[in-house]
């Protein structure tokens, strides 16, 4: 007789072939290969079963055609999932007869017993309108990319953390229509006017969600918006408390006139206004037509009323990392700290080429110290940076973020940033030398910087030298440490530059990749040296990446 493993020795077992969170599934042999495998566990017994699906199926790594099909035949599988990693698959003709018939012949019958939500069914009921039409006009299959997504989305109401990688389109799509009506404050309501029952949005789809991950790659190469009208649902979503937008500018997220644009445009923005008007009288008359079914706010030409920002209008966003975009002015940094007040963790890594807008740093570190006090992660560094181009042109510098960003552990930026480059020669004894620890708050943990490439690289390594000393001695009882925390320093270094010639007492000094130097605190209690939170995985350089 087979001996019976207790479920928690099976779980032990086999979320050892659970791939990390950080993979990227299509580019990883063992990670599909571990999935391959548990898939495979979860047919030796029922018990396995029982235990592996939930592993199998918490993490859906796609959305595609034989993935919905799976779950509308087993609705359960639906209740373990809590991240979708879904990228848009264009729909073949077969693709799309499919579609429908799942849509109208499943889908719809199960979210309509999940949710009882009449405005959803509506929603579904004309997500795929007969207008379109993918026979006769290419541009129609765009429509069309994000449907096996938008369905998973409907089935799987526990979600939690959303990546989603698909071009802007030029007309409202299926997600942004689901994101929309989700997301719309106050909607559905306990009860409607004619006396029907709904459920609140607390239990509707997409209501778990907190993490969402977007990344945009348009027909040009430039960066997307968050103006866009397909991508403004996704994330000012009302629930998110972590947004990552990569290749996406932030813009003007306010409802008021844009304080940025130039007087030579004011004809059109008049121009605008009417037509958004007569599109506030077509919803209205929608409304009036079907009261309390409120699905015709995604509107073809402008963002709904609701997905604006203001002054603590999103307080649950607490970490906002934007990537690969246009470097942001210090205007954009403040509306981002005024619309999410409970905000901990920004983080700003834009690419950098020749000829960008100018950034004026002085006002950036006036903006965290007036609206910053509350992050705990602060990074402002260049993606990508070619020669100097990340130094020259700017200016004034970020200054000391020590009095006011009392709450600050984690910090990247650039010391040419920080502090600037024309500092004090060094070797002019009489002037008064760089002193890192009044720049950097009590608070810090873990700081990421880089030294000069345009100025004088021996100014900064001598400051991060004097800066780490007084840590030591301050740890060994020998005078003050005005920064006690610190145990974990990373310094990228110039091209062509054999580095720092110092090597602290207290610090242990360790090359990494290219042009990085790892600092960590030789006297830290145990676990000091570990990758800090957030930065595991992250490049830095081309072939090197931290443990």
């Amino acid at each position: 007789m087979p001996v019976h493993l207790p479920d928690e020795i099976i779980w032990h077992i086999l979320r050892n072939l659970v791939p990390s969170e950080k993979v990227e599934l299509q580019y990883d042999y063992d990670a599909q290969l571990c999935l391959t495998s548990l898939a495979y566990a979860s047919r030796v017994s029922r018990s396995f079963r029982r235990v592996a699906e939930p592993l199998l199926y918490r993490h859906l790594h796609c959305s595609s055609r034989q993935l919905l099909e799976a779950l509308c035949n087993r609705p359960e599988l639906c209740e373990h999932v809590r991240r979708i990693d879904g990228y848009g698959t264009s729909m073949s003709l077969e693709d799309r007869a499919v579609a429908e018939r799942l849509l109208h012949g499943r889908i719809r019958g199960m979210v309509r017993d999940k949710y009882r939500w009449p405005a959803l069914d509506a929603l579904l009921e004309r997500l795929i309108p007969p207008e379109v039409d993918p026979i006769n006009n290419d541009e129609d299959y765009g429509y069309l990319d994000m449907a096996w997504l938008t369905f998973m989305l409907c089935l799987t109401p526990h979600v939690e953390t959303l990546h989603v990688d698909s071009c802007l389109l030029d007309k409202p799509d299926m997600l942004a229509r689901l994101f929309d009506l989700c997301g719309r404050e106050g909607s559905p309501r306990q009860q409607r006017e004619s006396g029907r029952v709904m459920v609140p949005r607390s239990s509707g789809p997409l209501s778990k969600l907190r993490s969402l991950q977007l990344g945009c790659d348009t027909v040009h190469g430039e960066p997307g918006g968050f103006g866009d009208r397909n991508v403004r649902p996704l994330v000012l979503f009302p629930g998110l408390e972590e947004l990552v937008a990569v290749h996406m500018d932030w813009e003007y997220t306010g409802q008021g006139p844009n304080p940025y644009d130039h007087d030579e445009g004011e004809g059109e923005h008049e121009d605008t206004s009417d037509e958004e008007q007569l599109e506030d009288d077509q919803d209205q008359r929608c409304q009036a037509e079907r009261p309390g079914d409120q699905t015709s706010q995604a509107l073809p030409d402008r963002p709904p009323k609701r997905l604006y920002t203001f002054p603590g209008s999103h307080p649950n966003m607490k970490s906002l990392s934007l990537l690969h975009n246009n470097p942001p002015v210090y205007s954009t940094a403040r509306e981002m700290l005024l619309a999410c007040p409970n905000l901990d963790c920004l983080i700003l890594l834009p690419w950098i080429f020749e000829d960008r807008e100018t950034l004026d740093f002085t006002m950036y570190g006036n903006v965290l110290r007036e609206f910053g006090t509350r992050l705990r992660r602060f990074e402002l560094e260049p993606a990508i940076a070619h020669g100097d181009f990340s130094e020259v042109g700017d200016e004034g510098t970020i200054g000391s973020l020590r009095e006011k960003l009392t709450r600050l552990e984690q910090l990247r930026i650039p010391l040419a940033t920080l502090a600037g480059t024309d500092v004090t020669d060094v070797d002019d004894e009489n002037s008064e030398q760089l002193d890192l620890c009044a720049f950097l708050p009590a608070s810090l943990r873990w700081f990421w910087t880089g030294v000069t490439e345009s100025g004088v690289a021996e100014v900064h390594y001598k400051a991060l030298a004097r800066m780490m000393d007084e840590i030591t001695r301050g740890s060994q009882g020998d005078g003050c440490c005005r920064l006690p925390l610190l145990e974990w320093v990373m310094v990228q270094i110039p091209s062509k530059n054999d580095g720092p010639s110092f090597e602290p007492n207290g610090f242990d000094v360790l090359r990494l990749g290219k042009d990085q130097v790892l600092c960590t605190r030789k006297s830290a209690r145990l676990g000091w040296t570990q990758t800090p939170p957030g930065w595991e995985g992250a490049p830095i350089d081309t072939d090197s990446w931290l443990p």
